[in-house]
């Protein structure tokens, strides 16, 4: 009887072990993830946030689906593009660059 005592006690003890060594490898993958993956996404998105928080009239920009423009007036959600033939009005979540004066 005290054979299967003792051995009752082990597993109970092997049993606590067990979830502890199963949740340790999960946390360890979670923060590899978070570091290698969710983190710098965080960081680009704030990144381009900020870029679009600062655009301002004259900017001239490229946007998601290639088009380039000057913008001519900045409102809460939209820009209006001049281009060369007219204008146009686009979100501003779809610029995704500013482009730089060239200097030659």
């Amino acid at each position: 009887m005290q054979t299967s005592n003792l051995q009752l006690a082990f597993e109970d003890a092997a049993a606590g072990s067990g979830i502890v060594g199963m949740l340790l490898p999960m946390a360890i993958m979670f923060a590899i993830f978070y570091f290698l993956l969710i983190r710098p996404q965080q960081k680009q998105r704030k990144k381009e946030q900020s870029m679009r928080e600062a655009l301002k009239a004259g900017d001239e920009v490229l946007t998601q689906s290639g088009i380039i423009g000057t913008i001519r007036k900045v409102t809460d959600q939209h820009f209006v593009l001049e281009l060369e033939e007219g204008s146009i009005k686009i979100a501003k979540a779809a610029v995704v660059q500013i482009i730089e004066p060239s200097k030659s």
